[in-house]
């Protein structure tokens, strides 16, 4: 299996590059033609494949930093909607409707407390 750490393509990428750095120089002391030499052609070829890994293991990094940052500022967000929402629950008084519904309440208390006092007295 082809190795997915960016340190080992480097390294491969630096023999390849000395590899046909070496076969160039051996090639012009022949006299012969670059474009020609199948050797040539092959390492040039591992050179561009190792190259398009090396993007590859670049854009997949790049995208999981990308997500790492969505995620700390989703999370942040929601702390911090979390931490709103609590203060918003400390300072705000009651609703309208709770108020209603507590001052119905306390007027049917004091209704059957007057109610017994009533029946008590008479």
């Amino acid at each position: 299996m082809a190795s997915k750490k960016l340190a080992t393509r480097a390294a491969q990428k630096a023999l390849l590059e000395e590899k046909i750095r070496k076969r160039e120089e051996l090639l012009r002391e022949r006299g012969t033609d670059l474009e020609k030499d199948p050797i040539l052609k092959s390492l040039r070829a591992d050179l561009r494949a190792i190259n398009r890994r090396i993007k590859a293991i670049e854009d997949i990094k790049a995208t999981y930093e990308k997500v790492q940052r969505a995620r700390e500022e989703r999370i942040a967000q929601q702390k911090e909607k979390a931490k709103k929402k609590e203060q918003m629950e400390q300072e705000q008084e009651t609703s309208k409707r709770q108020q209603k519904k507590q001052t119905k309440k306390e007027e049917r208390v004091k209704k059957a407390i007057e109610k017994k006092q009533m029946t008590g007295q008479a």
